[in-house]
Order: C-alpha cells, then sequence, then structure tokens
C-alpha cells in the first residue's frame, strides 16, 4: 500500500493597523480568496500605535 499524501494549506498573515483596515483586508478577502484557493488567509488587528508598532506586533505573531 502506498502512502496518503497530505495536502498543506500555506497561510497568508494580513495585518491593518485598526478597525477600519481589518474591515477593508476582511472585504478584500471576501472577493478575492475562495475555499478552494490552496491557502489559508489570516487577518488580524495590530490595535494602532503607528506602522513600527505594527511591525514589531507581525513578527510576534510569527
Amino acid at each position: 500500500m502506498s502512502k496518503l499524501k497530505h495536502s498543506v494549506n500555506e497561510t497568508l498573515l494580513l495585518v491593518g493597523e485598526g478597525y477600519d483596515e481589518e474591515a477593508f483586508l476582511i472585504y478584500l478577502k471576501s472577493q478575492i480568496i475562495n475555499r478552494k484557493s490552496g491557502f489559508k488567509v489570516k487577518i488580524k488587528n495590530a490595535k494602532g500605535k503607528g506602522a513600527k508598532h505594527v511591525i514589531e506586533w507581525t513578527i510576534r505573531q510569527i
């Protein structure tokens, strides 16, 4: 018997600085990504404090 091949889904992390950016990213996800695309999209909110904070917060999520 041959071994079963498992499919691996890639995950794309999108981070917005605030609630407006998060809402926009959710809208983009609903318009572009379909379920059979082969990857998962996670949308997170860094809750403000500037661009440097968003980058540092995103690095901590990985």
